[in-house]
Order: C-alpha cells, then sequence, then structure tokens
C-alpha cells in the first residue's frame, strides 16, 4: 500500500545516509552482487535471489512459510539495493528508487522448514509468533499479549482443524481492532475474512446500504451546502475544492485513484487538480483541507499533497520496524517543497476517527508546519504499514508491523492523532453545516 516516496526524501538512520542505490537487475535477471540468501529479523523476511528469480519467505517462533503471492508480486520491494559497510554481509532494498528501505542481512540458506506444510496447530503458532515479535500496537491497545493467548488457549485446547484455528485466531484479532490487522481464511471451499476497528462513526451510520446513503448525503452537503453549488468534485470523485467567503477548500476522501484508467498510487491527474485548486486559493485569507471522511491509501500521494503546503524542507515524522519489543532501525522523512503552486498561508486540517492510515500520515505531516493547525475529532490511530503474512492453504493474515513518530517522538499508533482544536465534525447539524459554521468563524 505504501510505496514510492513521491516528493519525500527518506533518510536512513544511521546506516547508509549516504548510501548510493543500485539496480538489482540487469535484462537477465538478478546480478551477481544480489544473488544469494538475505534476511530481515525486522520484518520476519527470508529472501533467496537467484539469476531467474526471487522466492520470499516468512519466519516466526521457528516455523516458516512461502510466500503465497505470485513472482511479480514477491519482488517488489527488490528493485533496488544499496550495500551497508560492516564486518557482516548486509544490504537494504527498495521497491523504487527513494523507496521505503528495508534491511537484510546475509543468511546460510534457506531453512528446511521453508519446505514442509504446517498442521493447524504450527498454523497457528505461526501466526502467534509473528505477532508476538512484530505486531507493534500490544501496548497502545492496552492488550497483554500473554494473557490474550492463555484466553485462547483455554477456549481452544486443541486446534486440528480449520475451523478451530479460525476460531482461535479470530478472537486474538476481534480484541486487536485494528483496521491493518486482519485474518483471511478458507473453511470447505468457502473464503470468509475478519477486518475490524471500524470507525464509531461509520459504526454507528449503520450497514452498507445506510453508509452508500450517507455518503450520497456527504457528498451533497458539501457541493450544494458547504460551497453554494460553486464547488468541484473531480479525481475520479475523490476531490472536492471551492472558495467560501475568502476561504479555500479541499477535501481529499482517498489517498489515491485519481485518475481511474491509472495505477492507483499515480499522482498525474493529482497534480493537475491541486495547480488548479491551489491557484484559486492564491490570496484567500486560509486554506481548510478536510480529511475528515479520508480512507487512506499511499503514503507517497499524502506526502505529494502535504508538500503543496510546505515552505523549506522539514522532517515529517520518522517510521521504525517493532521487533520483540522494540525498534530498531529507523527511518525519517523529509518532505521538500514542491516545484508547483503551492500555498504557504494559514491552513486547517479537519480530521474525526473516520481518518485512517495514510490519511492520518497526512495530518502528521500537516502538523509539522508551524502555520497549520489540526481541528475536529481524533483520528482512527492505524497508521502502521499493512504487513501481509502467508498462513497456508490459502489462508493469509495481515498486522500493524511499525510504529510512526511526530518529529517530538509521540506515538500516534492505537491512540490516533488528537487535534489542537478539538470539535465535533459530524454531530450535531452535521458535516456541512459544521464546515460551513467553522469557515465562516475564520474572520478576516
Amino acid at each position: 500500500m505504501r510505496v514510492a516516496l513521491g516528493l519525500a526524501c527518506l533518510i536512513w538512520v544511521p546506516v547508509i545516509a549516504e548510501a548510493q542505490e543500485r539496480p538489482t537487475r540487469d535484462a537477465a535477471g538478478y546480478l551477481a552482487d544480489v544473488t544469494g540468501v538475505w534476511r530481515s529479523p525486522d520484518y520476519g523476511l527470508l529472501a533467496e535471489i537467484r539469476r531467474d528469480g526471487l522466492s520470499l519467505y516468512h519466519e516466526a517462533g521457528g516455523l516458516c512459510l512461502p510466500d503465497a503471492r505470485d513472482a511479480e508480486a514477491q519482488a517488489e520491494g527488490f528493485a533496488v539495493w544499496s550495500p551497508v559497510e560492516g564486518p557482516v554481509a548486509e544490504a537494504v532494498f527498495a521497491e523504487v528508487p527513494g523507496g521505503t528501505p528495508y534491511l537484510f542481512e546475509g543468511a546460510s540458506g534457506v531453512p528446511a522448514a521453508c519446505h514442509q506444510k504446517l498442521t493447524p496447530a504450527q498454523r497457528f503458532d505461526f501466526a502467534v509468533a509473528t505477532l508476538r515479535q512484530h505486531y507493534a500496537g500490544f501496548a497502545a491497545r492496552h492488550i497483554d499479549p500473554e494473557a490474550l493467548l492463555a484466553e485462547v488457549r483455554q477456549a481452544y485446547p486443541v486446534i486440528d482443524t480449520d475451523d478451530a484455528l479460525w476460531g482461535a485466531l479470530s478472537r486474538i484479532f476481534i480484541r486487536l481492532n485494528d483496521p491493518h490487522s486482519e485474518l483471511h481464511g478458507v473453511i470447505g471451499g468457502v473464503e470468509i475474512e475478519l477486518a475490524a476497528g471500524e470507525a464509531p462513526t461509520l459504526t454507528a451510520v449503520g450497514d452498507a446500504a445506510a453508509q452508500k446513503t450517507w455518503l450520497a448525503a456527504y457528498r451533497d452537503g458539501i457541493l450544494s451546502g458547504l460551497l453554494r453549488g460553486q464547488g468541484h468534485h473531480v479525481g475520479n470523485n475523490r476531490l472536492f475544492w471551492g472558495v467560501r467567503d475568502g476561504v479555500g477548500y479541499l477535501n481529499i476522501v482517498t489517498m489515491g485513484a485519481f485518475d481511474a484508467k491509472a495505477d492507483p498510487s499515480d499522482t498525474q491527474a493529482l497534480e493537475a487538480i491541486l495547480d488548479e485548486a491551489l491557484t484559486a486559493f492564491q490570496g484567500t485569507r486560509a486554506v481548510v483541507v478536510d480529511v475528515s471522511n479520508n480512507r487512506g491509501g499511499y503514503d507517497s500521494v499524502s506526502r505529494t499533497i502535504a508538500a503543496r503546503f510546505y515552505d523549506q524542507p522539514r522532517l515529517a515524522y520518522q517510521k521504525r520496524p517493532w521487533r520483540e519489543g522494540q525498534t530498531t532501525t529507523s527511518t525519517s522523512v523529509v518532505i521538500q517543497p514542491s516545484s508547483r503552486v503551492r500555498y504557504t498561508g494559514p491552513v486547517y486540517v479537519v480530521t474525526s476517527d473516520i481518518t485512517v492510515s495514510a490519511g492520518e500520515i497526512f495530518a502528521l505531516a500537516m502538523r509539522a508546519l508551524p502555520q497549520v493547525r489540526l481541528v475536529g475529532s481524533t483520528t482512527r490511530g492505524a497508521l502502521s504499514d499493512q504487513i501481509e503474512k502467508p498462513l497456508g492453504e490459502g489462508w493469509r493474515f495481515s498486522l500493524s508491523g511499525e510504529l510512526y513518530t511526530n518529529p517530538q517522538g509521540e506515538v500516534p499508533e492505537g491512540r490516533g492523532i488528537v487535534p489542537d482544536t478539538p470539535w465535533s465534525v459530524f454531530e450535531g447539524r452535521g458535516h456541512a453545516a459544521n464546515l460551513a459554521a467553522f469557515i465562516d468563524g475564520l474572520k478576516p
């Protein structure tokens, strides 16, 4: 989900700040310098790179499972690399030049365990070991993992069927209540899934049909009410913008998919829309950027938008993988000002409990600016990349395996980003009326 950097600069602290990235492949396949077996303890990954291809494995608790995705998907994070100077063989791999770096160390080979079929009990043990080693949200969500595991073991003392495996694991994932931690299984040939962590605001709205009606009212309220019929609904219906009484208004409902014919992470259409909107915002007394209904997407898109409000390079946030109760390597994200149309006057970023994932990354990046204030309600608290893991037999799960921090070192994972000025976004008169009242209160 989180791929190319866009306008951000990543610096891996401390080992490769000056490293020179190199391609891993030529026309004939992987280059000799990267062939071999590489292990990432931070993510529980093992990569076997051969001249003719790459095989990815996942390790936890002495167990191992091959990655179930196709060859192209497995190779995504290994397009470029940088060697790391030191007493042992280490390398940093990334999906694209300047992309999120993943540190790997040389390994002697692929363990035999990676080629053995696991029983339902072993698959349960693999999932539990992975969560113990890499899940970053236990403390933030006030969960004692050992107490939770003891409870599950008592309910399922024997896990020897897929039904028991689903029952045991679903108890864990329901307790996590984390939008980035999902469980997908297959029982009797039927695919089932568990995705928790819904926003209370959306839970209160009701089922899918009720939410569809709610979204239509949300859209009409912005266009007819807030922007008085003078607004723009563009970017594959992902963006609203307009000007109300000398204040610019920009609403972003996803961080990506702005062009139905392009890759979801593509920003060409987005950049053109931002050029038009920010040109119209020049001379306004303030701009309101509304991500109160933002459902996430790509961090690179969040940074691309945030860069339109940056006046100079600034540290936006840091990102660390979580391993066995501690953070190890760290990535600092510095956003550079966009070379296109920018707005550097007063900005208010509107958030809510719906704001999640890359929407929260945007809020984090914007909060680093002195002219920005966050208003609304606390965000969902699910910032980590969604780390996907196989579970064998067509099963898989995901978890939040990273911690994001603001420049002051504060961790919003599991807690959410608290606005500078709290106020209700959706309650009372509703979203459009509440936003109109807020904008009208921004007197010259």
